[in-house]
C-alpha cells in the first residue's frame, strides 16, 4: 500500500470521526444549565413574626389619652397626651408624649404642667416629667428638665436646669419642693436653702 492512498485513508476516517462527534454532540441536547436557587434572609415564618411584632407595638400605642383621679380632700389630678405607649407589657406604666396635666387644689387655682414627655404610672398616679418642663401657677413659673409628682406623699420634686421666675424676680436653682399640703415650697440652691410661698389662695 502506498502512501498516498494510506493518507487518503487516515483522512477520511478523521473526516467520519468528526462528522459522528458533532451528530452526537446534537442530538444529546445542549447542555444542562446549572440552576442555583439561593434562600432570602427572610422566610416566610421571619416576615411573620415582623408583622406580628408590629402589630404588637402598635396595639400597645395609644392615641389622645386622658386620666383623672380624685381625692377625699376634693383636689383633682388630670394629665392628658398626644400619645402614650405601654412600658414591657405592663399596662400601668405608660410612656408618655406632648403632656400636660393639671393640678387642682381646693380653694386655690390650678397648677399647670406641660411637658415633652413623662412616665406616668397608672395605679399611684406617680407621674415622672421630663424635657422641657414648664409649671406655671398664677403668676409663678418653673422651668426644669425634670419633675415627679408623687400624689401618695403630696409633693412635687422639681430638678435639673431649674429657673423660676414670677413678676418681679428670676433665679436659678438645683431643685425645688413643693407641698401640696402644706403649699410650703424650697427653693434648693448649692449649699442654700431658701423657703417662699407660691401657692397661695385664692
Amino acid at each position: 500500500m502506498n502512501y498516498k492512498l494510506l493518507i487518503q485513508i487516515s483522512l477520511f476516517v478523521c473526516f467520519v470521526l468528526i462528522i459522528y462527534i458533532t451528530l452526537q454532540h446534537y442530538r444529546s441536547g445542549p447542555p444542562d444549565l446549572v440552576i442555583k436557587s439561593y434562600e432570602t434572609s427572610k422566610t416566610p415564618k421571619d416576615i411573620e413574626n415582623k408583622k406580628s411584632k408590629t402589630l404588637k407595638k402598635n396595639e400597645n400605642i395609644l392615641q389622645n389619652i386622658s386620666y383623672k383621679n380624685f381625692d377625699k380632700e376634693g383636689n383633682t389630678y388630670i394629665i392628658r397626651a398626644s400619645e402614650g405607649m405601654i412600658v414591657n407589657n405592663n399596662p400601668n406604666i405608660i410612656n408618655m408624649n406632648k403632656v400636660n396635666a393639671q393640678i387642682i387644689l381646693r380653694n386655690y387655682k390650678p397648677i399647670l404642667i406641660t411637658s415633652n414627655s413623662a412616665i406616668f404610672d397608672k395605679s399611684s398616679f406617680e407621674t415622672r416629667f421630663s424635657n422641657s418642663i414648664q409649671l406655671n401657677y398664677l403668676d409663678h413659673q418653673i422651668n426644669s428638665e425634670k419633675l415627679i409628682l408623687l400624689l401618695d406623699e403630696n409633693l412635687l420634686k422639681i430638678s435639673e436646669q431649674v429657673i423660676y421666675k414670677n413678676s418681679t424676680s428670676r433665679l436659678a436653682a438645683d431643685a425645688i419642693i413643693v407641698d401640696l399640703i402644706t403649699k410650703d415650697s424650697k427653693i434648693f440652691s448649692k449649699n442654700n436653702s431658701k423657703k417662699i410661698e407660691i401657692l397661695t389662695r385664692n
